[in-house]
């Protein structure tokens, strides 16, 4: 797809509700992949026996959609701002994940992604087997490529970190057979700077370990490791 063109499907589909639109290409290997491979030998996927009999799509997006090109990274903010989250203090004894405060976002993102494959197929001249989409429940490794497309950088809490949303994106993906150009990923500090992919783990942390220090079970061993048996 020409530059106007991308450009204007990421107009549209921010216009849809979707805060972050960025755009990799699938070719030089999946972000991700060898700490994909570790985490699995070291057996922290605890219970979660779907993350292994997946590894092989997760590793190969053409295993999930034969000749496909690129894919888009879509991310919609869920912090719910201060005047909600002041009201969390009035209620006694209670502490609740900011995004179970909203309807399941499976079902409330589904009719974007629909309505973002509708004008993929109008602007990239494709059909509707030309993409495929997902919100964390398919074999993607949607934070390594968001980090590579620049959406944000793998903090040391194993989280994706927007430096315009910090913790609070849903993550969605969209594997297309259409080309795009790359967006570029965010530069790091220089003592955390991967010479191959500005996308290193804590990029934009320094020194900082409050997450991991603070952790009640401990559950960060590694900066970028979460061991889910904890």
């Amino acid at each position: 797809m020409d530059t106007a063109g991308q450009e204007e499907l990421r107009r549209r589909l921010r216009a849809l509700g979707f805060d972050e639109v960025r755009f990799a290409r699938l070719d030089g290997g999946t972000p991700g992949a060898d700490a994909l491979r570790a985490w699995l030998a070291a057996g922290r996927q605890a219970d979660m026996g779907w993350m292994e009999r997946t590894a092989d799509k997760r590793i190969d997006p053409q295993l999930v959609l034969p000749g496909a090109r690129s894919i888009i990274l879509l991310g919609i903010n869920y912090w719910p701002g201060p005047a909600i989250e002041n009201q969390k203090a009035k209620i006694k004894n209670s502490t609740w994940a900011r995004y179970a405060r909203y309807e399941d976002y499976h079902d409330t993102i589904k009719p974007a992604l629909v309505a973002a494959g509708h004008a993929l197929e109008e602007l990239g001249d494709v059909g509707h087997a030309d993409y495929r989409y997902f919100i964390d429940t398919g074999p993607v490794l949607e934070r390594s490529w968001a980090a590579r497309a620049g959406l944000g950088f793998v903090g040391k809490n194993a989280m994706l970190i927007s430096r315009s949303f910090g913790n609070w994106l849903f993550l969605a993906a969209i594997f297309t057979r259409v080309e795009f150009a790359p967006d570029p990923a965010l530069r790091g500090k220089p003592e955390t700077r991967n010479s191959k992919l500005e996308t290193s783990v804590g990029a934009l942390c320094g020194k900082c370990t409050r997450c991991m220090d603070s952790c009640p079970t401990q559950a960060l061993p590694v900066p970028g490791v979460l061991d889910a048996r904890r």
